[in-house]
């Protein structure tokens, strides 16, 4: 999970691609029809936190493999496969791209 694999400054660093990821999710669970899944799952995660903090714990203290070498084999690409969509394609994975570049960079 996320949450639990990555330092604390790599967290901050995504937060911008995974809120918007979040929000694009959210909205395309509402058009699939499984928003009532997405919610469920975020209170998964609040009702976990403390598990949740507890497993990142252990995972920070055995990582051997820094944050940086792991962005660089990251897809900076979003992609719904039942639906091609042009805003997507077109303008959220090229600012993806630059963010990855940009990421990289501060890691």
């Amino acid at each position: 999970m996320v949450l639990e694999n990555y330092e604390s400054k790599t967290l901050w660093l995504l937060s911008p691609l995974i809120l918007v990821n979040e929000i694009l999710l959210t909205v395309y669970s509402m058009i699939d029809g499984w928003l009532l899944a997405k919610i469920k799952s975020y209170g998964y995660l609040f009702r976990n936190l403390e598990l949740i903090r507890s497993k990142r714990k252990a995972v920070q203290q055995t990582r051997v493999v820094r944050d940086k070498d792991l962005i660089t084999k990251f897809s900076y690409k979003l992609s719904f496969a039942e639906r091609d969509n042009m805003v997507i394609r077109k303008i959220i994975n090229p600012i993806y791209r630059i963010y990855n570049s940009v990421l990289i960079r501060l890691l």
